[in-house]
């Protein structure tokens, strides 16, 4: 449901998105060591807007969602989703080493 969801919202198809574990999964798999991992949620607040894309961009983007009807539909759904599935959207950052190295 979650791929589904995701797909629907954006736009990706074709791409399965991982959740943490599967990342880790495959990093060793591919015979590397993990050295460090840094898992970050996201969600879709204003604070979190202004924080990824800045101030003015958030404005703008703010903007079009009054004058555009279809923009202020579309960043609600987004919005939505988001905020049902915080707890699998984020991205990590693996620090890892080949073994051996």
């Amino acid at each position: 449901e979650l791929e589904d969801l995701t797909e629907e919202v954006t736009c990706c198809y074709g791409i399965k998105p991982l959740q943490f574990d599967e990342w880790e999964t495959q990093i060793k798999e591919a015979g590397f060591i993990l050295e460090s991992v840094d898992k970050k949620g996201m969600n879709m607040s204003m604070r979190a807007m202004i924080q990824y894309e800045g101030f003015m961009t958030s404005m703008k983007m703010c903007a079009n969602m009054v004058i555009k009807p279809v923009v202020a539909s579309r960043m609600m759904s987004i919005m939505k989703h988001f905020n049902k599935y915080n707890d699998y959207l984020g991205y990590g950052i693996y620090i890892a080493s080949k073994k051996g190295d």
